[in-house]
């Protein structure tokens, strides 16, 4: 398994990449083997580097599985000094997905962002999730779920 870790700084347009081990990029429990669905130890590309958000233009992440011949991307756009993202991932091979995440800061009193995640149906985008994310003061989060039709 080959897992790379690309990245663009505002400050530089060329991309710069480092290889992750799987013990370095998953959360394996003792003994665990890792294989390519195993949990990674962070959510975002990001979090794996020593930068800050306000600094990043955007991350790849692929994950190859020769033996399995399976593969999965995630990119990640940052704009709005950071605060904002679109995620996308993709996987291929035994299981096909797609998905796209949008995180939009909207409110900084009190801090709030909208989060929409897109799928694919039939060939047409469909909302999987849409909901509002808001810090409290005592440092909690509320979330509130925007109804989506089910089909």
């Amino acid at each position: 398994m080959k897992i790379t870790l690309e990245y663009r700084l505002l400050t530089n347009e060329a991309w710069k990449s480092i290889t992750l081990s799987p013990d370095e990029y998953f959360d394996l429990d003792p003994g665990e083997q890792p294989n390519i669905d195993s949990v990674a130890k962070y959510n975002h590309g990001i979090d794996y580097l020593d930068v800050e958000p306000q600094d990043m233009r955007m991350t790849r992440i692929t994950i190859k599985d020769d033996i399995n011949k399976s593969a999965i991307t995630i990119c990640e756009t940052f704009w709005n000094n950071g605060q904002n993202r679109v995620i996308e991932r993709t996987d291929c091979g035994a299981r096909e997905h797609w998905e796209m995440i949008l995180k939009i800061r909207i409110s900084e009193i009190p801090l709030t962002w909208e989060i929409l995640r897109l799928g694919r149906r039939d060939g047409t985008f469909i909302p999987w999730y849409h909901g509002f994310i808001r810090r409290n003061s005592d440092g909690s989060e509320t979330e509130t779920k925007v109804d989506i039709p089910r089909s």
